[in-house]
Parts: structure tokens; C-alpha cells; sequence
């Protein structure tokens, strides 16, 4: 699919890592207590592709199995 991380509820799921879950705070935020929901994406979950997977250019977007 081409997923570089996922971020959800101030937890960041990086591929390079396992998918294994990490604290995360927006750089835009000083401290958790006074960051919105959203900037803590506690609203929505944020996904980061790799340039292949958002040009629909891997194999999961193509419908075939890649060699």
C-alpha cells in the first residue's frame, strides 16, 4: 500500500519501526494539555504515503502483485 506512518490519538505507527506505537505531539503544539484535538489527531487519523503509493504507482493501487 505504501504507508510511511500513521498517526492517531498522540501515537505515531512509523513503517521503519514495526508499526509500533510511539508518543507523538505536533510540532505545533508547546504541550499536550493545551493542544486541540485535532493538531493531537484525536478527530482523524493522519496517513503518510510514500511518493510511489501517492502516485497510486504500487502494487495494492494496481490490482496486481509486483516481482
Amino acid at each position: 500500500m505504501g504507508i510511511m506512518h500513521l498517526i492517531w490519538n498522540d501515537r505515531r505507527y512509523a513503517a521503519w519501526d514495526s508499526f509500533e506505537p510511539e508518543p507523538y505531539l505536533s510540532s505545533s503544539c508547546r504541550k499536550r494539555s493545551t493542544c486541540s484535538a485535532t493538531l493531537r489527531h484525536r478527530d482523524h487519523v493522519h496517513i503518510s504515503l510514500t511518493r510511489k503509493a501517492g502516485r497510486g504507482q504500487t502494487s495494492w493501487y494496481a490490482g496486481r502483485l509486483r516481482d
